[in-house]
């Protein structure tokens, strides 16, 4: 997903935002269907296949880029591979006299995770966050709370979780960071990972509300 080719109204980002969202709570919903064994089957086959090698990639990135012995501990957890916005086509309305319509495919979902939903909610966020602190472009920003408000997160242990997993993704900027990215960037992104984990581990409410995650409590 690309913001950057040409401006898109706000009404449209909203609304992309708003899809992705629902497009992500039904798929979780569809995974929890048990009369849908073949397509819970695919779910954890990919998870568990693709889960160990990523995991063992994020635990080198936060070993060799960070020494607080809290976020080591932390990455020493099981991780399990996620959707980022890279997976989403959008494509608004081109009509400059009708309402903005917005239809969104996504690609690749059978890299979901399996059980651990806030794994995708939380990489989704960290893909964003970083498109938007690389690029400066606030309608990043408006999608990424777009999302975070019209996907029903169940309680308030999960949106520690997601902190934290976001903090996590943060050390595998690699994946997410544009072509035109600056050290400080990568800097300033390693620094805000080492605090999002530590709030989320001590459910420091807070201190997350200072920061742009506090949409998830709202």
């Amino acid at each position: 997903m690309s913001l950057d080719k040409k401006p898109v109204d706000g009404s449209t980002i909203q609304a992309l935002g708003e899809a992705l969202a629902a497009w992500l709570s039904r798929f979780h919903e569809w995974s929890r269907d048990v009369s849908k064994p073949n397509l819970l089957d695919v779910v954890r086959l990919n998870t568990d296949s693709l889960g160990k090698d990523l995991s063992a990639n994020k635990l080198r990135s936060v070993e060799r880029q960070c020494k607080d012995e809290k976020v080591v501990r932390y990455a020493s957890q099981i991780l399990n591979p996620t959707p980022h916005s890279q997976d989403c086509l959008g494509s608004p309305s081109q009509s400059v006299t009708e309402p903005p319509k917005c239809y969104l495919s996504v690609v690749d979902w059978e890299t979901c995770s399996f059980a651990d939903f806030t794994r995708d909610i939380a990489n989704m966020i960290a893909d964003l966050y970083i498109k938007y602190h690389c690029s400066g472009n606030d309608q990043i920003l408006t999608l990424l709370e777009a999302f975070v408000a019209h996907y029903p997160v169940a309680s308030q242990d999960s949106v520690y979780r997601i902190v934290g997993q976001v903090g996590e993704n943060f050390f595998h900027w690699r994946i997410y960071v544009p072509e035109n990215h600056t050290q400080t960037h990568v800097d300033e992104v390693l620094n805000l990972g080492v605090e999002l984990i530590i709030m989320g581990m001590e459910k420091d409410r807070q201190r997350i509300g200072k920061t742009f995650l506090n949409c998830l409590f709202i």
